[in-house]
């Protein structure tokens, strides 16, 4: 019977040690930091930034972010919690200039980026996903 209960605790403390590669959700994951918009996937499609002059980027401060979507600056404000990032969707505002060639993908970030999201951790990557759209960061 002791031998049974010292191979159950050693198989629980095993289980409970390993980790998988994907993480869920740490605040830390996104504060302070410079993200880079690797890509978005929408319905199926994968849509990356082509041709900008600067890599897109989103930084995540005080309850607020900010970045660079290809063409156009934005900002806005977020809320977090334990285990969401909460966009609002009249919480984005941006510039409106128009480049050629990078309009697509900015408008759809621009138009996707609200609501309830979640934070996986792969790696180097972070995905941000709503249910409709997948935003992969890094």
């Amino acid at each position: 019977m002791k031998n049974l209960f010292f191979l159950l605790l050693s198989m629980l403390f095993v289980a409970c040690s390993s980790t998988s590669q994907a993480q869920l959700w740490d605040k830390t994951l996104i504060q302070n930091q410079r993200l880079k918009i690797e890509k978005i996937i929408l319905n199926d499609t994968i849509y990356q930034a082509q041709n900008t002059e600067q890599t897109p980027y989103i930084s995540f401060e005080d309850k607020k972010f900010y970045g660079f979507g290809g063409c156009n600056r934005f900002l806005g404000s977020y809320e977090l919690d334990d285990e969401r990032l909460k966009i609002e969707n009249d919480s984005l505002v941006f510039t409106r200039m128009s480049c050629k060639n990078t309009m697509e993908f900015e408008n759809l970030f621009f138009s996707h980026f609200k609501g309830n999201f979640t934070f996986v951790k792969d790696g180097d990557t972070l995905l941000l996903e709503n249910g409709i759209v997948e935003i992969f960061l890094q």
